[in-house]
């Protein structure tokens, strides 16, 4: 058995025949070959497609969160801080921070005992 490899480069639709012959007989074979231009492109306009894509995703997402597009935003109200005045702010006194005292000071001293340990 003895084989033939032969390599082009198709750049058009190609007809090739092969013949063989022998002491057994003779065999002719004809293959039709296709160029298949393009492939290489289809997955650049794919890769730029996604990546344009991407980019014009971005470019809304910001809009949208600095607020420069209304969209989405009509049933929200917006919320307003209001300037606290010095007559607005409550301040609430204690008058028996006698166990405070104590239980802050034990736990800076490091006693970690209760009461009855002293």
């Amino acid at each position: 058995m003895s084989s033939s490899v032969v390599s082009i480069k198709v750049t058009s639709d190609v007809s090739a025949v092969c013949n063989a012959s022998n002491d057994m007989g003779t065999e002719v074979k004809a293959f039709i070959i296709k160029a298949t231009e393009g492939s290489g492109v289809i997955i650049v306009v794919i890769i730029l497609s996604l990546l344009l894509l991407a980019i014009l995703g971005s470019v809304l997402y910001f809009l949208h969160k600095k607020g420069k597009i209304p969209c989405g935003r009509s049933g929200k109200q917006e919320i307003t801080k209001e300037k606290t005045t010095k007559d607005d702010i409550v301040v609430e006194m204690k008058t028996n921070t006698k166990n405070e005292e104590t239980v802050l000071l034990k736990a800076a001293n490091g006693d970690k005992k209760g009461s009855t340990g002293q």
